[in-house]
């Protein structure tokens, strides 16, 4: 991951990065994930820096369709290559 050099609201150079974990509710289920972001010690604002590695909520979602026994996106991809199928035409058949 890349650091920042400064808030992005204010333009400090006194930030810091924080890892917590957090509860989120999807869908009625609550799912724990780590949550990275950069806190402003003088603004306070909090910013993310995004990045498919820093996607908590990706992460959440494949938690929650883990549990529900449930395809991952590249697993329906995967199905629709092997069989040669358009998007439309597994959602015809589905």
């Amino acid at each position: 991951m890349s650091a920042i050099d400064f808030c992005i609201e204010c333009e400090s150079k006194n930030i810091e990065y924080i890892t917590k974990l957090e509860e989120l509710n999807i869908r009625g289920d609550k799912i724990t994930v780590t949550v990275t972001y950069w806190h402003c010690k003088d603004c306070g604002e909090d910013f993310e820096q995004m990045n498919k590695d820093n996607d908590y909520l990706d992460v959440a979602y494949r938690i929650y369709r883990k549990r529900h026994n449930m395809l991952q996106p590249e697993e329906i991809r995967n199905l629709r290559k092997k069989y040669n199928l358009t998007q439309g035409e597994l959602a015809e058949i589905l």
